[in-house]
């Protein structure tokens, strides 16, 4: 059984009433009745009680008591949690509550237990009314007791610890892996806890906590940080139930070790022997560093000659510079900086510095253009040694296909001289091109390659087969053909042999002859194809190729015709034929025409025809020269390689007779009279054809004579009886006609004009006449504006009446166009202005109802358009600053191409404070000057602006030419008083103002004017535009008292800002004597020493107004009125205290502007003269 005691700080409760007097009875009550109630809540934490604990007893306990003897009216205690359950009276001191918390489930959480206290109240003999009572109850030792039976047992630690490796570096992480766990009743595993201590024996404290519910796990732990020290690793199986966690398990341990690097294997540019390099040439010291047990190296530590180079180097290799005198000596000191210790140092070889070699300034070859892999001389010279150290050993040669690709080594060449020479091969394949560089070799090094190479270009070409050819290229079946050729050497490659093929196949190898018999192929339609190949000593020519083709015999047509089968006397008629067919490889290639005079005559060669493989053709032949004689036609099939035999089919072509036609008998021409050069009908009739000689045709003849002049005029068809000729061109003028009938057969083919002829008269016109007085409507106007053009009608001519005018209209001097065309009774047309400056012409011309016979054109009426005028260049407005005079603008004269400038409109915009600028208004909108005078209305400071166009007659107008913004003057601002500072004062000695003029708002130049009193202001001086500070002297005649001074500030136009005051008072300066010109201070008495004083006094005054600490005031030296005279000391003292005064006073000037002055000075050893005395006087005052 476990019991956990859980307790409530102490606490008490309040409850209160007050006490009243019936004033009816007298008799005390309390009110509320009873008295309020007061509670307080508080809070157990139950939850460390394991979750399904049995609860065997509970009990809640506690001490009270209260302020008074005062009754308890009810106290108790509510137990809130998921319900109330309210026990505990006033008198109990403890209650088991197990079975309460039970039911209320209360015990796995926070319970609220509620603590309520009412008294039961008493006047306690008050006699008050109103009087306030009160009853404290004390709670203490408030305390809840549960015992209470787990339901869980303790987990078990892992069975088995083990770590992944010991002996490792510092920090280093090393699993630690745990198994066989196990959990307790009723619960599961929820983690563990790592535990570590530094000795096995030692405190072990939690370093982590790993949370898996498995039995095993593992850990990444930290070795410790020194060489040989230890942890030690034990673990705690955590319980899902607080509490019940395992005891620790056994340990294992994670120890740290570590050696230290070792630096081996140091060499210079690779070698561990003493090494020659060049003079300070790149040299590269390589090391071995192996890491110790553990301590991995972090850098090197680098020393040249033992003097540090690098403290922290990152590792091998060491890339530096050789010493730049040749023949020196230095070596490199290495040592490992371990990430826990360092190595040993080791010594790096020594290494000497030489000169280097220089590659050769010259290099050639023998020759170029040569046979593949063809030997030449490749020479050079003005190579250099690296001196006694590096003396030249030889030469290696370098090879690259270009110019400016990669040298690779060819070949190396022993020589101690600074030339020589060897033989190279030329590149094995055609155009490549092989370039040398050389490089010297000396004992210690190789020079860079020569900056000057030599090249060698292998250079052949193939051969060639030449004239391949065939006796001929085409045989019969099983012909034998002489194949032969030629051969061309290639440059460089010259013909070793050659290889015959037919259809592709070898049949002849390397054979040296030029020629070969072949045979065609049997079957006609087939070839064969036979190649040549040329074998060069480098290369082979192309193939050269030729064919042998096997030819088939020609066919003869099946068909011959004649067409037309009659014709003309020695007339033409042609042969046809068809059906001829052409052999294989033996196309057909013409055609050969015999004749015979019947039949089965004698058949004789007539004619030939081309034909290009075609089966059928056509020939012209002539009939016989006598009329029903006959000929007879075959045809003969022509190959390219054979001929046919005649045709069987065979044809006839007879012979015709005619006699000439007959002439028209009528001939007309309707109607007999038409316009010159219009058209009329001519018509004929009455003609006949003649035998076997029908009418083709006719022609037309024509005349200006009745009865001679005839010529063939035109020709028609012979069905054509009537033409439309046309009349002369020249009125009045007339044509005569006559038909002739034309028939087909030649010698037969005209009969003869007729003899009835036609006339054909042409009649007369004149042209209409052209429109007068041509006039537009104005001869300027705005673009766009109505014009009207108008004329004078024109008159009509012979046969022709006017039908109407067309208006012609040119814009801007461009060619003229048609505008508009009207009828012959409109005399006027109307239009718009043109562009500005464009202008619009226009003529007229009459039309006539014939045409040709039109007008020529009328003059020209011109219309320009107006141009607005220009805005004038500038505007001027002056003054730019204004007080309250007039504004005046000026501006000069605007330009008007057209001439009718005529007026100015100005506008004018005013600024105020509250809008800015307000619109343009119109100032004057009919100006015929180039100046107006405004005075404008505006605030000050604003500023006004104009803006000023020009007009023209016609209303076009240019644009605003805007001017520059002028100003209202703005009031100055009123001067400050810097000294005195609170504006007033009284001044003794010192009549000096400071004033503080502020910066002109317009930037003009001001002017500050004081006033004394009721006096009149007067200038003080001119200020700048800009803020100063000045020093204002008040006037020396002003009598004793105060006096105001009164300040303002001018500008340059008089405008006045306002005045400020200050009151000085004028007092008497307080001097015990005066100065006498040229006298001294004679005596050192009292009433001297209190001058001095008193000057060191007005000088502290003068200081404090300035802002400056006092100087020390001397003090008076004893009763001095009887004092021998010569007493050089006192004298001397006084000479230096006037030096003290002087000095005092110049440190004002700074401060009040005033220009220093040279001061007098004191003789040494005697007193100060009167000079000294009233110069200190006056600069007191002034100051």
């Amino acid at each position: 059984m476990a019991q956990k005691i859980f307790t409530i700080p102490d606490f008490e409760l309040t409850s209160t009433w007050t006490a009243y007097i019936n004033a009816t009875t007298l008799t005390p009550y309390i009110s509320p009745n009873p008295p309020n109630r007061v509670y307080v809540n508080k809070y157990i934490d139950l939850t460390s009680i394991p979750n399904g604990s049995t609860i065997d007893s509970a009990t809640l306990s506690a001490e009270f008591s209260r302020s008074n003897t005062v009754a308890v009216y009810e106290a108790y205690v509510n137990i809130k949690a998921n319900g109330e359950k309210s026990f505990w009276s006033s008198t109990a001191t403890s209650l088991n509550v197990k079975a309460d918390l039970d039911a209320l489930a209360g015990i796995f959480g926070n319970t609220l237990f509620r603590f309520d206290f009412r008294s039961k109240g008493s006047t306690d003999g008050a006699t008050i009314s109103g009087t306030s009572r009160a009853s404290t109850m004390y709670y203490r030792n408030v305390k809840l007791t549960v015992n209470y039976t787990e339901p869980y047992t303790k987990c078990s630690p892992p069975s088995s610890v083990s770590r992944a490796k010991t002996d490792v570096a510092p920090g280093e992480l090393v699993e630690i892996s745990w198994s066989g766990a196990s959990a307790g009743d009723n619960m599961t595993i929820k983690g563990y806890e790592v535990h570590r201590a530094t000795a096995y024996n030692g405190t072990y404290t939690k370093i982590a906590t790993v949370l898996t519910t498995a039995t095993s796990g593992s850990y990444d732990a930290a070795a410790p940080a020194g060489n040989g020290d230890a942890y030690f690793y034990k673990i705690l199986t955590l319980g899902s139930v607080a509490g019940y966690d395992s005891p620790l398990s056994t340990w294992v341990s994670v120890k740290t070790k570590y050696t230290a690097p070792v630096v081996s294997g140091v060499q210079a540019n690779g070698s561990n022997y003493p090494r020659y390099v060049l003079a300070y040439s790149d040299i590269e010291i390589t090391w071995n560093g192996a890491d110790g047990i553990n301590n991995p190296i972090k850098s090197y530590k680098i020393l040249r000659n033992g003097v540090q180079l690098y403290s922290g180097f990152a590792g091998s290799p060491l890339s530096t510079k050789a010493s730049s005198t040749v023949n020196s000596s230095f070596y490199f000191t290495i040592s490992a900086n371990g990430t826990h210790e360092n190595s040993a140092p080791v010594n790096s070889p020594t290494v000497y510095s030489y000169g280097p070699t220089a590659p050769p300034t010259s290099i050639s070859i023998n020759k170029d253009d040569v046979a593949p892999e063809e030997s030449v001389t490749l020479s050079w010279s003005g190579a250099k040694g690296g001196g006694s150290y590096n003396k030249i050993t030889g030469y290696r040669i370098y090879r690259a296909t270009s110019l400016n690709g990669t040298y690779t080594l060819l070949k190396t060449v022993s020589s101690t001289a600074t030339y020589g020479s060897t033989a190279v091969a030329s590149h094995a394949s055609n155009g490549g091109k092989y370039f040398f560089k050389v490089a010297t070799v000396g004992e210690r090094d190789e020079s860079g390659q020569s900056s000057s190479s030599a090249s060698v270009t292998t250079t052949y070409t193939n051969p060639s087969v030449t004239g391949l050819t065939l006796s001929k290229a085409y045989a019969a079946s099983g012909e034998q053909v002489t194949l032969s050729w030629g051969g061309s050497n290639g440059t460089n490659n010259s013909i070793l042999k050659y290889d015959v093929y037919e259809n592709d196949v070898k049949i002849v190898t390397g054979t040296t002859a030029k020629s070969l018999t072949v045979t065609a192929n049997s079957t006609p339609g087939q070839n064969n194809k036979y190649s040549v190949v040329a074998i060069g000593q480098y290369s082979n020519s192309a193939a050269s190729n030729v064919y042998l083709f096997t030819y088939g015999d020609v066919s003869a047509p099946t068909s011959v015709t004649v067409e037309p089968g009659t014709v003309d006397v020695n007339g033409d008629s042609q042969v046809k034929w068809s059906g001829a067919g052409a052999g294989d490889y033996n196309n057909i290639t013409g055609f050969e025409i015999y004749r015979a005079t019947s039949s089965g005559g004698t058949y004789s060669f007539l004619g030939s025809v081309a034909s290009n493989n075609g089966t059928s053709g056509v020939f012209t032949v002539s009939a016989p020269s006598t009329m029903g004689s006959e000929y007879w036609y075959k045809v003969r099939t022509i190959g390219q390689r054979s001929d046919s035999a005649n045709s069987a089919s065979n044809a006839s072509l007879t012979a015709q007779t005619y006699s000439k036609p007959t002439a028209p008998t009528s001939v007309t021409v309707t109607p007999g009279v038409v316009d010159a050069g219009q058209a009329a009908v001519l018509k004929w009739s009455g003609a006949s054809g003649g035998t076997n000689n029908p009418i083709t045709g006719y022609r037309i003849y024509r005349s200006t004579s009745p009865s001679s002049g005839f010529s063939v005029f035109d020709s028609v068809d012979a069905n054509v009886s009537s033409l439309s000729v046309s009349a002369h061109s020249s009125m009045g003028y007339s044509y005569y006609y006559r038909v002739e009938a034309v028939a087909g057969k030649s010698g037969f083919e005209y009969s003869g004009a007729s003899t009835s002829t036609a006339q054909l008269e042409s009649r007369v016109y004149t042209a209409v006449g052209a429109p007068s007085g041509v006039s537009a409507s104005a001869s300027l106007l705005n673009p766009g504006s109505a014009v009207s053009i108008s004329w004078t009608a024109g008159k009509n001519g012979t046969n022709t009446q006017i039908s109407g005018y067309d208006v012609y209209r040119s814009v801007g001097g461009a060619a003229y166009e048609l505008y508009q065309s009207v009828a012959a009774n409109v005399t006027s047309v109307s239009d718009v202005a043109g562009n500005s400056g464009v202008t619009v012409s226009y003529k007229v011309m009459s039309k006539a109802d014939k045409a040709g016979y039109d007008s020529g054109f009328s003059s020209v009426a011109s219309v320009k358009g107006n141009t607005p005028p220009t805005a004038p260049a500038s505007l001027s407005t002056t003054p730019a600053l204004f007080e309250t005079e007039q504004v005046t603008l000026t501006f000069p004269a605007s330009s008007d191409v057209d001439n009718n400038l005529s007026h100015y409109q100005v506008q004018r915009r005013i600024q105020t404070v509250a809008s800015g600028w307000g619109p343009w208004t119109n100032l004057n909108t009919n100006l015929t000057e180039l100046t107006l005078v405004d005075t404008p209305t505006v605030e000050r400071g604003m500023k006004v602006q104009y803006q000023v166009k020009a007009h023209d007659a016609l209303g076009l107008y240019s644009a605003y030419t805007v001017g520059v913004q002028v100003q209202r003057n703005q009031l100055p601002i009123a001067p400050q008083i810097l000294l005195p500072a609170d504006g007033s004062g009284a001044y003794n000695l010192r009549p000096l103002v400071r004033v503080r003029a502020t910066a002109e708002p317009d930037g003009t130049v001001q002017s500050l004017h004081m006033a004394t009193d009721a006096g009149a202001f007067s200038k003080v001086k001119d200020v700048p535009s800009g803020a100063v500070d000045l020093s204002v002297q008040v006037p020396a005649n002003l009598a004793l008292g105060i006096h105001t001074l009164r300040f303002k500030m001018l500008d340059s136009l008089g405008a006045e800002s306002g005045a400020i005051t200050v009151d000085v008072e004028v007092l008497d300066t307080g001097y015990a004597r005066a100065v006498s010109k040229g006298s001294v201070i004679s005596d050192q008495s009292h009433s001297h020493q209190a001058e001095i004083q008193q000057l060191y006094q007005q000088v502290n005054e003068l200081r404090a107004y300035y802002g400056l600490s006092a100087i020390t005031v001397p003090p008076l030296v004893g009763n001095m009125e009887n004092v021998a005279p010569g007493n050089i000391g006192m004298f001397a003292a006084w000479g230096s205290q006037m030096a003290t005064l002087q000095g005092a006073i110049a440190d004002t000037w700074p401060i009040s502007g005033i220009t220093p002055a040279t001061w007098a000075k004191c003789t040494a050893g005697m007193p100060p003269a009167a000079a000294v005395i009233s110069q200190i006087r006056s600069e007191i005052s002034r100051g």
